[in-house]
């Protein structure tokens, strides 16, 4: 690369970047577990006890009725925060790439407004973070099977919540709350492969010393 390209490539590169991903990996695993835990107890409430969680007659709610509708409320909560992490974690991870020099198809505003894009959200973001896992390492690892299946069920879930418009506890009720506690394990598993794999999580793996004192050992699997 001659002079004048290096100064273009650098004019072109973030600045600020590099940053860590590890406050955000902590985020979103926070907000995921929070959702996991609130997924499994409105699916077991619905499964076990739905007579329970309903309005009794005269329009009261027993305790775990209570229970059972605070559980949406922290969902208001925990379903932004994870989102808007989610988003900031996308767009550093981008910018990281970039700063380092290494090559991504699409810019960072292009792969968190692909979420946001009727019909481009139905199959730009499982692509986009195929794209991400490659673009981490020089060593050819296939994205995780795991990627297609957590997005399936994730349409599938909220497929369902909006179909589900009957008042009361239904078929499709029970339905999506299981999905819901599969979607939350497998994002789960899917965040740790990516931090596993992803440089600045926090928890990449690091360079073995080749001895007490040595200077660290290179890492080829990166890209330079």
């Amino acid at each position: 690369m001659n002079a004048g390209k290096r100064e273009a490539s650098a004019r072109g590169r973030p600045t600020g970047f590099p940053r860590s991903l590890r406050t955000l990996y902590a985020v979103m695993m926070g907000a995921l577990l929070v959702q996991l835990v609130l997924h499994a107890f409105t699916f077991a409430c619905e499964v076990l006890a739905p007579g329970l969680v309903l309005p009794q007659p005269g329009g009261g709610r027993t305790a775990l009725g209570h229970a059972y509708l605070a559980s949406f409320f922290t969902f208001a909560v925990a379903i932004p925060l994870g989102c808007f992490t989610w988003m900031r974690w996308l767009d550093w991870s981008v910018k990281n790439l970039a700063a380092e020099g290494r090559a991504f198809p699409r810019t960072p505003a292009q792969v968190v407004w692909a979420y946001f894009i009727p019909g481009v959200n139905l199959y730009q973001p499982p692509r986009d973070l195929e794209a991400l896992w490659r673009a981490q390492r020089r060593a050819a690892v296939p994205p995780p099977a795991v990627l297609p299946v957590w997005w399936g069920i994730t349409l599938a879930h909220l497929a369902l919540m909006l179909f589900d418009v009957q008042d009361g506890i239904t078929i499709l009720t029970v339905t999506s709350s299981a999905l819901g506690v599969l979607g939350q394990v497998l994002a789960l598993v899917l965040l740790r492969l990516f931090a596993q794999r992803q440089r600045h999580s926090g928890i990449e793996p690091r360079p073995r010393r080749l001895q007490e004192g040595a200077s660290m050992a290179p890492e080829p699997e990166y890209d330079a």
